[in-house]
């Protein structure tokens, strides 16, 4: 006996409907919003204990005051070297000196292989509202929360396309 194949499609399985452009989040299929937002990674080697202490105070501060559902995602992101690598071959192209020009092509080559082969590890916090007012809320709430600290970025909506896209294909290099 043949089983039957289960068909999905993209909007039954993702309940993201729309980008409000206004208030810089997603609108899903019951109307309730969808943001993403990035935390500013630290490096702890060169950051004081005291500092470390104060950030994890603020984040604790967050997750203690927001009581609504919140997602804390991290993801490996392919290293961003397109501006450097443009920069580097601008460079060799009007270089005149050839052991400058040489020692730029050899940068070009670094660059390449760490765009290639390198990831980034970023976070992020994907957070829930149900309407509008309640997102205005939630928003003001983290920004207020992790801004003391400088733990906060603002991503735009590529980014956030980038993010949903990586949750939901686990196998593409975005």
């Amino acid at each position: 006996m043949k089983k039957n194949k289960v068909q999905h499609n993209t909007l039954k399985l993702l309940k993201i409907r729309s980008y409000d452009r206004e208030n810089n989040c997603y609108v899903n299929e019951d109307g309730s919003i969808l943001d993403i937002v990035g935390i500013k990674c630290k490096d702890f080697a060169t950051q004081s204990e005291d500092e470390l202490e104060r950030d994890m105070l603020q984040l604790t501060e967050l997750f203690a005051t927001y009581k609504d559902d919140m997602k804390i995602i991290s993801i490996n992101i392919p290293t961003n070297c397109e501006e450097q690598i443009a920069y580097v071959s601008h460079k060799i192209e009007t270089c005149k000196n050839e052991y400058r020009k040489n020692q730029l092509k050899i940068k070009l080559r670094e660059l390449e292989w760490i765009q290639k082969n390198r990831l980034t590890k970023e976070f992020f916090i994907m957070y829930f509202s149900r309407d509008f007012e309640e997102h205005r809320k939630h928003a003001l709430l983290i920004k207020q929360n992790l801004s003391v600290q400088n733990l906060l970025i603002n991503i735009s909506k590529k980014e956030k396309d980038i993010v949903l896209m990586k949750l939901n294909n686990k196998n593409i290099k975005a």
